[in-house]
């Protein structure tokens, strides 16, 4: 009997500890999560303080102007977008929030058959963009773009 108890036991605690150790793990899943927006703290010297503030709101400003120009570009209202990437310019830190822009600007004017303004823009992508694959597809449309450009002026100047 004393094997007996000590195996209701053991499985006894191993019921228990199993219980404790998926209560802990889903306990945090449990809790509320704040809503809404968190202040950044800053800890460092005083006289970055206001440097960082500006870098913060430079780059709020690029996000809200990109994100609401792809949305736009989804919406097919391209004029919008266009102008809204224009816009984000200014406030593009580094050269990947540069090439995102020029790469949907380039995408913009695809869908609008514009190839001179597609080529263009292609153009700036890969002069920003760090990734080598991305940067071979761009140039290899870019390749594509001129000479349809060329073909196309030549088909115009036969005709007249």
């Amino acid at each position: 009997m004393d094997t007996l108890m000590k195996e209701k036991y053991s499985l006894v605690l191993i019921l228990i500890a199993s219980a404790l150790a998926v209560s802990y793990f889903m306990w945090p899943k449990a809790l509320p999560k704040k809503q809404g927006t968190v202040d950044t703290v800053f800890i460092g010297p005083k006289e970055h303080s206001e440097t960082l503030s500006k870098s913060m709101a430079s780059a709020k400003q690029f996000h809200d102007r990109f994100r609401r120009a792809l949305e736009l570009s989804r919406e097919k209202n391209y004029q919008a977008a266009i102008s809204l990437l224009n816009e984000s310019l200014p406030y593009a830190t580094f050269k990947g929030e540069t090439a995102m822009v020029y790469e949907l600007l380039s995408e913009i004017y695809r869908d609008q058959s514009d190839l001179e303004s597609e080529l263009k823009n292609l153009e700036l992508y890969t002069q920003f963009t760090r990734n080598d694959r991305l940067r071979t597809e761009a140039n290899t449309r870019a390749a594509e773009l001129r000479q349809l450009i060329a073909t196309k002026s030549q088909a115009t100047q036969t005709q007249n």
